[in-house]
């Protein structure tokens, strides 16, 4: 579906240059002739190509960095997931409070689940940021439950996941209100 945006460019013009001549095809003839008709859905057909191509032309230049979101993001919450999964077996392992697990099996469910979603070519530069800023409340979230920094930060990390949640929200009703525009 991409394509560069030279080579989207250059399909366009031929699109454009296929309307036209069309077009000089049409005018040749006249109005009541058999062929003027002919050449009038010909004219059509190709202007209808032309306004598929303009219509899909958006999403075919954001392309390229919608799937470089796409990858982002997914790195970004999985690599959260192991680390949560890998807190869980160090409490576990450890001698630690399994009070611990009440923040990292949660931390660990909604991780596994930012995994999952999808990233599309209206909201993909906010998903992007909102991946990058989870690494701000996973490195709380070690830190905390190291016992590294005071359990008082537990506040920030429930202030950053309602931001985080806020914004993949907002986001989402954001897309559906300009999708039924």
């Amino acid at each position: 579906m991409g394509g560069t945006e030279q080579e989207l460019g250059e399909q366009y013009k031929r699109l454009q240059d296929t309307v036209s001549e069309r077009r000089a095809d049409a005018l040749q003839h006249a109005p009541r002739d058999e062929q003027f008709a002919l050449e009038y859905a010909r004219l059509v057909e190709a202007a209808g190509r032309l306004l598929d191509f303009e219509k899909a032309l958006p999403a075919r230049l954001t392309e390229p960095a919608r799937r470089l979101s796409q990858r982002i993001v997914r790195w970004c919450w999985a690599g959260q997931a192991v680390v949560a999964a890998a807190l869980i077996a160090v409490v576990l392992a450890s001698d630690r409070s399994g009070w611990w697990l009440v923040l990292l099996v949660p931390h660990l469910a909604a991780t596994v689940a930012g995994v999952f979603q999808t990233v599309d070519a209206d909201g993909h530069l906010v998903r992007r940021k909102v991946a990058i800023a989870l690494h701000a409340v996973g490195a709380l979230v070690v830190l905390v439950s190291l016992r590294v920094i005071s359990m008082w930060f537990l506040i920030g990390i429930l202030i950053g996941w309602a931001f985080i949640w806020g914004a993949l929200l907002d986001e989402k009703e954001t897309s559906a209100k300009g999708a039924k525009a």
